[in-house]
């Protein structure tokens, strides 16, 4: 009898275990991710890259990562409205409501895309005056806030193939884009028209968070534990594993000289 009271004991006990560890389960809490839909292959996707940086942050720390992608306009949307938490990949844009990462997670060269024989000589970003100029959708505010300076004359277009067919056929004169973005486009489609690339500043990509109680926390969070992070070999290792080993040398050194800017 006294072994049968100790086998139900350590049963009622295993269970009881069980159900905590349901219930640590279910209260784990929840962050929803989105980010941008992008062309891509199976081995180079800047948004799976990012989200990948996403959990190696915030799951050490006890949250669950839900991801989604759409595309940039409605992901936006989304984190405006409070209908999800966090978005990766975004620009600065002082138009909308959100709360922006300390630092960005990604920095590329931002370039002007032309042919010469369309527009002549590249002078300096002067030459982007009083010309046509297109760009991503959701992309123009963010630049002319970046070259605030100068008045440029910015459309936009859906994808980087119509903004190629663009500049072919003289409907444009210049693209604005990431480097990155800029040489993967033209490789994957096999673009051979004499394209000319010129660096005029570089292309700072942030974390966006929902202004609401729970967006303001994982902020605090990741603004914390993202410096420390981003010099680790675990984010060395994200950045090789979806072929950007380039843009985390451009992110590193940018970093980097921010650092001694302020310090100075």
């Amino acid at each position: 009898m006294y072994e049968i009271k100790n086998i139900l004991f350590l049963v009622i006990i295993g269970v009881v275990t069980v159900f905590d560890c349901m219930a640590e389960d279910k209260v784990k809490p929840i962050i929803y991710v989105v980010g941008e839909e992008v062309l891509s292959t199976s081995d180079i996707n800047g948004t799976e890259q990012q989200f990948a940086v996403v959990r190696a942050i915030f799951e050490p720390l006890g949250y669950q990562i839900t991801t989604r992608v759409f595309p940039y306009k409605r992901a936006i949307k989304m984190i405006e409205n409070g209908d999800a938490d966090m978005m990766v990949g975004m620009l600065k844009d002082n138009l909308l409501k959100v709360h922006y990462s300390f630092q960005p997670h990604v920095v590329d060269k931002l370039v002007a895309v032309f042919i010469h024989e369309q527009v002549g000589d590249w002078q300096s970003i002067t030459s982007l005056e009083n010309k046509n100029i297109i760009t991503l959708a959701g992309l123009s505010n963010p630049i002319k806030e970046y070259f605030h300076q100068f008045k440029l004359r910015i459309t936009e277009v859906s994808t980087r193939e119509q903004a190629f067919k663009k500049l072919k056929y003289a409907h444009s004169d210049y693209l604005i884009d990431s480097e990155s973005s800029y040489f993967y486009t033209q490789k994957e489609n096999r673009i051979t028209e004499n394209f000319i690339a010129k660096q005029i500043g570089y292309l700072e990509v942030y974390a966006a968070f929902s202004t609401h109680e729970y967006g303001s926390k994982i902020k605090k969070q990741w603004d914390k534990n993202f410096p420390n992070f981003i010099n680790s070999p675990q984010a060395k290792e994200i950045f090789d594993k979806w072929n950007f080993a380039k843009e985390y040398k451009v992110l590193q050194s940018y970093l980097k000289a921010q650092k001694l800017g302020d310090e100075g």
